[in-house]
């Protein structure tokens, strides 16, 4: 059984903006960094428990005392609730994380995104007793408290991210606060209600999400239009959010929402454009050639013109972001000439958005104009001949 937590940051912000950058490669004993030494830790250890890559170095690998910490982080398997599911509720959450792992800072819960970009470290400064085939409480207390994860967390007090490194001790305490949350009735503000269901078999439909008389318990978007821009792109995010089997997300969208989705993707894209061309970025991109009319959604959501650098390069691509997964889920299903062309010009935009920004090119020039380059032919799509005709066809109607 899995938890879906309907988490709502006491913070309000229109947008979470999830990133972490992917860690090199390192031992996880030592920290070793060189790749010519390092190998991968056998998926047979950590399967189901961490889905990213685990590296240690030659000399960490001859020493046995390092199974038996391998071992005592391995324990975690035995905790209830190591993973949850978050519907993050009236937040737009771009680049959402599959499961979530909770942790205790500072008498806070907190959570941990688990996914393939977070890396581990594995310390130990005391010496190892064991006690029969099992690592002495003192020995493992050293380890969980010195060993860690680095990934993206979550404050949902101040509605924030940031990437840190979180202690197993501190998820050991935090998966227990959530236990005995569940198992108690101890409130924390901001999880509203949660419930249990199957992973392999989830007794939740996307469709009751958004319905106006739901039979079912799980995530709500209320009032859910076409005209309620905001409620769409919950309901995107919530698509993304791993809770929905792929199955009953293609079902969904293939029905007869369809070309509403694809029209309010088209006309949000077109907007962004039209944000980008009267705020400047036509002056180091002349391909941003288009005026149409700006949607009240995206203005409200991308700030004013003195702030572009750092609104539009948020928001705009995580919209693009979001768009992008669901734009490559349509043409997976039906593999329609529009939803191909849609997801190239989806690609190209926040492609364009990624170089255009002025900083961004004024550094990378500054440092080498070939890396510039280089940059900007693997990013931007140039070669797509609808996205190239795409910036010539539409027109401003004054």
């Amino acid at each position: 059984m899995c938890i879906l937590l309907n988490l709502c940051l006491l913070t309000q912000q229109r947008i979470v903006r999830i990133k972490h950058s992917m860690q090199s490669a390192a031992c996880c004993f030592c920290g070793n960094p060189d790749k010519k030494h390092l190998e991968k830790v056998s998926r047979e250890i950590t399967e189901g428990l961490f889905p990213f890559e685990i590296y240690q170095c030659q000399d960490c690998m001859r020493n046995e005392m390092n199974l038996h910490l391998f071992k005592g982080i391995m324990s975690l398997r035995r905790l209830h609730n190591l993973f949850v599911s978050i519907h993050f509720v009236h937040s737009i959450i771009a680049n959402p994380s599959e499961l979530y792992i909770p942790f205790n800072s500072f008498g806070k819960l907190h959570f941990l995104c688990m996914s393939k970009k977070c890396s581990m470290r594995i310390r130990c400064s005391d010496p190892i007793e064991f006690d029969g085939d099992s690592l002495r409480q003192s020995s493992f207390d050293c380890l969980t408290n010195e060993s860690s994860i680095r990934g993206c967390i979550i404050d949902p007090i101040l509605g924030t991210t940031e990437t840190k490194s979180v202690s197993i001790a501190q998820i050991i305490y935090g998966v227990r606060m959530l236990d005995n949350m569940i198992e108690f009735g101890i409130k924390y503000p901001f999880i509203q209600s949660f419930i249990e269901f199957d992973s392999q078999y989830p007794d939740l439909t996307i469709a009751g999400s958004i319905s106006e008389s739901p039979q079912q318990e799980g995530p709500r978007i209320a009032d859910f239009s076409f005209e309620n821009f905001n409620s769409i792109m919950e309901l995107f995010s919530l698509l993304s959010s791993g809770i929905y089997s792929d199955d009953a997300i293609e079902l969904f969208l293939s029905g007869e929402m369809k070309e509403g989705f694809l029209k309010f993707i088209t006309d949000s894209m077109i907007s962004m454009t039209a944000f980008l061309r009267e705020n400047g970025f036509n002056d180091c991109l002349p391909e941003l050639k288009i005026k149409p009319e700006i949607s009240e959604f995206l203005v409200k959501n991308s700030g004013s013109a003195s702030s572009t650098d750092n609104i539009i390069c948020q928001n705009f691509r995580n919209f693009l972001k979001l768009f992008r997964k669901i734009l490559r889920r349509f043409y997976q299903i039906d593999e329609s000439q529009q939803s191909i062309d849609l997801f190239q010009y989806c690609c190209f935009l926040y492609s364009t958005l990624h170089v255009g920004n002025q900083r961004i090119q004024r550094r990378m020039m500054s440092q080498s104009s070939s890396r510039y380059f280089e940059y900007l032919e693997r990013y931007v799509i140039s070669t797509s001949p609808f996205c190239l005709k795409s910036f010539q066809q539409f027109q401003f109607l004054k």
